[in-house]
């Protein structure tokens, strides 16, 4: 099948459908997101102890900031160019570049905020979603954005997250239950197209 005729398909897809499947991709982002914070996370650190903060599992899923994870191995390792350093330097450096992690991981919550910001307000103009899912999605894109400074971020963490997760799963949920008006979808779609051929 080439990509003329599955180009054609998916534009025969139904704006429900399309909604549906953005809803199940939206979820599966949220679920291995989770997965990756709540499982793999707390195994590759013990807090404040940079001897003992690796079990090797593969962890660079997000950003360029989670390269952070790796950069340690290198330095706890056994390599003869670090023979200059002594143990206590080298887990320092470790540690150090594991709190570099986290002020990425914060960094890339602030960008989370203004896409679901972003979102929102494009959801809460669409005529074809309801309103409450768009206003939902800018409350969590509001929480996320206290990472703007990390440590009241971080002290809020556990209300930013279930704010972030109300919106998010509002917004799965109606997708795969609901998916989209479709009548209110084409209104614009056959506008624009009235007017392109005047």
């Amino acid at each position: 099948m080439n990509s003329a005729v599955m180009m054609d398909r998916i534009a025969e897809t139904s704006p429900r459908a399309k909604a549906r499947m953005a809803g199940v991709f939206f979820a599966l982002t949220i679920l291995t997101g989770l997965f990756a914070q709540g499982f793999i996370s707390e195994r590759l650190v013990v807090s404040g102890d940079a001897a003992a903060i690796f079990g090797l599992i593969g962890c660079g899923i997000k950003n360029l900031g989670r390269l952070f994870y790796f950069a340690p191995l290198p330095v706890v390792g056994e390599a003869h160019y670090l023979s200059v350093f002594n143990a206590e330097q080298l887990q320092a450096l470790a540690l150090l570049f594991l709190n570099v992690n986290d002020q990425g991981a914060a960094i890339a919550l602030v960008f989370f905020g203004f896409a679901a910001l972003l979102k929102g307000y494009l959801v809460f103009r669409s005529i074809f979603l309801p309103r409450a899912l768009g206003v939902l999605t800018v409350l969590g894109g509001l929480g996320w954005l206290a990472f703007l400074s990390p440590p009241p971020g971080y002290r809020l963490f556990p209300y930013i997250v279930a704010l972030g997760l109300l919106g998010s799963l509002s917004n799965i949920l109606w997708l795969l239950v609901f998916g989209v008006n479709e009548q209110r979808w084409r209104e614009p779609a056959s506008a624009a197209e009235a007017s392109t051929w005047r």
